[in-house]
Order: structure tokens, then sequence, then C-alpha cells
């Protein structure tokens, strides 16, 4: 494989990638995102592939690499969500405190959680209004908690835009 030799990277991809998958479904409970990891650790291994030492045992070389990317990816979500969450709950919390909100404005708030789309909302308010947790909700919703949290960042993401919009029509 340090060759070069894509027959020996097939070899070995075909040799452990259901073995590296099912053991970092025992990390994730979602097979999606396990079989993400996993491939994303294959395509490392391939760009570094001439930089491999010769002394490496490949099995539990890929092993390591596929938690050290699961560890990886999972601080990468925590944190992605946590900052969303922190910054939505403090502009609902500039929301409840200020008198500059009337109805009209917090009208358009609802309006703009009505335009998110459909799946995305329906995540959205199973955690804002009803505070499921993020396994609760995939499990309600029979999809993973991965897509859940894409959900979430995804409408954090478009309410963030619509409320700096808000804010700035407040300040003026």
């Amino acid at each position: 494989m340090k060759t070069g030799k894509e027959a020996a990277f097939q070899f070995v991809f075909n040799a452990l990638f259901d073995k590296l998958t099912t053991f970092i479904m025992s990390y994730t409970n979602d097979k999606a995102l396990a079989k993400d990891i996993v491939q994303t650790c294959f395509m490392k291994m391939w760009e570094k592939r001439f930089e491999l030492n010769e002394d490496i045992t490949l099995i539990p070389y890929m092993f390591t690499m596929c938690r050290n990317q699961f560890i990886d990816t999972y601080r990468q979500n925590k944190k992605i969500l946590r900052s969303d969450e922190a910054y939505f709950e403090a502009i609902l919390e500039i929301e409840n405190e200020s008198e500059k909100i009337n109805i009209q404005q917090k009208r358009k708030l609802d309006k703009a959680i009505e335009k998110l789309p459909k799946k995305c909302k329906e995540v959205f308010l199973l955690r804002q209004k009803d505070n499921l947790k993020i396994e609760e909700i995939a499990n309600y919703l029979g999809i993973s908690k991965k897509t859940v949290e894409d959900h979430i960042s995804r409408a954090f993401r478009l309410l963030r835009q619509y409320l700096a919009l808000l804010i700035l029509l407040l300040l003026k």
C-alpha cells in the first residue's frame, strides 16, 4: 500500500471497513455517522500512505485512528451545538426582557420559525418547545442523532440570521 497500489488499499478497505464501522457504532449508535468516520479515516490513510511506517501493525493502527476520529467528531459536534444553543438562549432572553420587542416583532419570530424547512422546524420545536433530548427526538422521529443535530444547527443558523436582522431593526 505504501507504494500506492490501489489493489492493496482496496484489500485493506474490504477487510476492515465493516469491522471498524461496527466498532465505531459501539460509540455512536449511529450507523451513518460510524460509516462517515471510518471513511474519513481511510481517506486520511490513503492521503498519508507514503508516510506510513513499515513497522506499524495496520489493524490496531486503523482502530486507534477511527477511535480518535470519533472523539474529534464528537467534540466538534458538541461545541457547535452548545454554541448555537447558548446563542439562541441569549437571544430569547433578550427578547423576553426587552420592552422594545412588541407583539408584532414576536409574530415575526414565529413567522421565521414557521418558514423553517418542515423537518428542521419539527426537530427544532421538539428540542426548544418540548425540551426533548437529541436522542429522544431521534427515537421519536426514527432518524439518527447526527441528523437531529444537523437539523438543530441549521435551524439555529437560519434563525440567527433572522434575529440578527431583527435586532438591527430594533437598534435603529
